[in-house]
């Protein structure tokens, strides 16, 4: 009789399930409605950012009611480099350093618009309604003036619809980005069932 070698014996019984099995290989993550409907925010807001700037340009050289956003743009920026104790540029590039400021700024604000449910339209009006409020409320609270965006009825008015008309905007161009995506989730779709 042969007997058993005590280190083999020993060593097949060590070995553990685990070390048996090959490893198993994670499948690659497939898109899914949800990722694939989520539209591009800074898009987005960039579009409504500069359908409210144009608003704003033309109206001033327009309609002789119409709001000063920008006026409203450069006197904050001129606070701000009065509270650092600097002393401001030129009024040209006063005006340049707020036209790219108000860009940055309305863009992060309206790219909260887009949403992956169908909401896009209520939360454009509201975004838009409130942040036309908001700026004829805090004009006066901050020293950038009334008359910018509060002189008369009319400026009231034609404030909060320049606001609406950028929220509209971004919505809109929320919603035709979201179209090409539902395209490609349908195609994933009808592929997998052709399987």
């Amino acid at each position: 009789m042969t007997k058993n070698n005590p280190q083999t014996v020993t060593s097949s019984y060590n070995r553990t399930p685990s070390s048996r099995q090959p490893a198993r290989r994670r499948k690659p993550s497939r898109p899914t409605l949800r990722t694939a409907e989520r539209p591009p925010r800074l898009a987005s807001g960039l579009i409504g950012s500069a359908v409210l700037t144009a608003l704003n340009e033309s109206g001033r050289h327009l309609l002789p009611s119409a709001p000063r956003l920008d006026v409203l743009g450069t006197r904050g920026v001129e606070k701000i480099y009065h509270a650092l104790h600097l002393a401001p540029p030129s009024e040209r590039r006063l005006r340049a350093v707020a036209f790219v400021g108000d860009i940055i700024t309305n863009t992060l604000y309206y790219s909260r618009v887009p949403s992956t449910r169908n909401t896009n339209w209520v939360r454009a009006l509201i975004l838009g309604g409130g942040a036309g409020v908001a700026t004829q409320v805090l004009a006066p609270t901050l020293g950038l003036g009334k008359k910018p965006v509060a002189r008369s009825n009319v400026t009231r008015v034609l404030t909060v619809a320049w606001y609406v008309a950028g929220g509209l905007a971004t919505a809109w161009a929320a919603q035709k980005s979201r179209r090409p995506a539902q395209s490609s989730v349908t195609k994933i779709g009808s592929a997998r069932s052709s399987r």
